[in-house]
């Protein structure tokens, strides 16, 4: 694959995570994520495993409504892709949270491997 293929799939790649995502669709993020993933959290500095990942959204999705991620700005390359967003949800008492984030996600093999 070219470079310019490479990009315009590491893309596309960020486009379906994100969608993955606000569904909610685990089996698509287990499309998406590599087996041996790593996650890094910036807020904590801990690094999660696939498994601890899924569990952890998981409690994220049962416990907020309408997860969104806004002003996306998706910058791809050859190796990854950067994210820029201002992820929005709802908790239950009807709280509207609003979090600026960033996710820098290396691609390989057309999944993601590693994400801080």
């Amino acid at each position: 694959m070219t470079d310019q293929a490479t990009t315009d799939a590491n893309r596309a790649l960020a486009e379906d995570y994100v969608a993955a995502l606000e569904a909610g669709d685990f089996e698509a993020l287990g499309r998406i994520y590599d087996e041996n993933v790593v996650i890094w959290h910036n807020s904590d500095g801990i690094e999660m495993t696939r498994a601890e990942h899924f569990a952890s959204f998981g409690k994220v999705q049962r416990t907020l409504r309408n997860l969104r991620y806004e002003d996306r700005r998706i910058f791809a390359f050859p190796e990854g892709f950067v994210q820029q967003h201002f992820c929005t949800a709802d908790t239950p008492a009807g709280v509207r949270l609003e979090v600026h984030g960033c996710l820098v996600c290396r691609v390989d093999g057309g999944r993601i491997v590693r994400m801080d």
